[in-house]
């Protein structure tokens, strides 16, 4: 049941994120992925009653074990979908953005970083 809450909910979001992201590749898509994924989710009226402190923190476990979203993560960032590391390391880091909100000017070199981080993943297997 949670994960079709998940699907349904995400649906949105998700479409957002592909229209916005069609045609980039490689750290570039997912540069414009995680942006477009924050930016998206703090939109949502649904999602950003879940993105309140408390919620976003009980629900943590719930979002990383889930299979719909690793799976949307890893494709999303252009990571291998069985790489389930790199996709709840993005995910974290996505979560903790929306959690600890940085200036605009920040926000940019955090994804940079999230990137960075994925991409050195990659690299390193």
């Amino acid at each position: 049941m949670i994960e079709a809450v998940l699907a349904t909910t995400a649906a949105p979001v998700l479409e957002a994120i592909h229209a916005e992201a069609a045609g980039a590749v490689g750290e570039e898509r997912a540069r414009v992925a995680i942006t477009e994924a924050v930016r998206a989710l703090r939109a949502d009226r649904v999602i950003r009653q879940f993105l309140r402190p408390a919620n976003l923190i009980a629900s943590t476990p719930t979002v990383l074990a889930s299979p719909t979203v690793l799976a949307v993560a890893a494709e999303l960032v252009g990571i291998d979908p069985d790489d389930a590391v790199a996709a709840r390391f993005a995910i974290r880091s996505v979560l903790t953005m929306l959690l600890w909100p940085a200036a605009p000017e920040e926000e940019a070199e955090l994804v940079d970083s999230i990137v960075a981080g994925v991409s050195h993943r990659r690299a390193s297997d």
